[in-house]
């Protein structure tokens, strides 16, 4: 079981704040040494409350199966990012979240490439991982943007950069704030 949600510091942590992706999300389940795409899943479920589970008695639909203890699983995410979908442009977090983070539950625990999690034996009895299984999470971020733009002699004044008016070559300090900073201040 676990949780995907949106890291937006890209620390690999689930801070305080940053919340689940409420899109619809695919996550399968595999025994581990099965390879996504030839191997056929143990299950599969699509949520969109960013909260996920495989087992008996999971709500999720087609989530409701029976794990064996003596078997270990990975999880891989099937979240839409690419071109065009719900979540165009995000990735998985590639951030390496702290201890304490990791004992508290809260990091990001997938492969940024593959958005496949390591393999967990879901046996919270026996297996000495402190219930890790239950915390099998993945982290979305946002890629960095930018901003850009040019100064130029506006020599007619009509606030138009015209074909006749060039760029400002002298040294020019830019800087940049976030909405509500005040400058001189912030």
């Amino acid at each position: 079981a676990g949780e995907i949600f949106y890291d937006d510091n890209g620390n690999g942590c689930q801070d305080g704040g940053e919340e689940l992706v409420m899109e619809a999300i695919n996550v399968s389940v595999y025994e581990c040494g099965a390879i996504p795409g030839t191997d056929d899943p143990v299950a599969t479920t699509s949520i969109n409350d960013g909260d996920y589970m495989f087992g008996m008695g999971s709500a999720d639909p087609g989530a409701d199966v029976c794990l064996d203890a003596e078997t270990e699983y990975f999880v891989v995410f099937d979240i839409p990012m690419g071109s065009g979908e719900v979540l165009d442009g995000f990735e998985f977090t590639s951030g390496e979240a702290s201890e304490t983070c990791a004992n508290a539950g809260g990091s990001d625990d997938v492969n940024p490439v593959t958005g496949q999690s390591e393999c967990y034996d879901p046996d919270n009895d026996d297996d000495g991982d402190g219930g890790s299984d239950e915390d099998i999470d993945a982290g979305i971020t946002a890629p960095c943007e930018s901003l850009a733009g040019e100064i130029f002699f506006d020599t007619n004044g009509n606030g138009c950069e015209d074909s006749s008016e060039s760029l400002v070559m002298e040294a020019v300090n830019v800087s940049l704030y976030e909405c509500g900073d005040t400058p001189g201040v912030d």
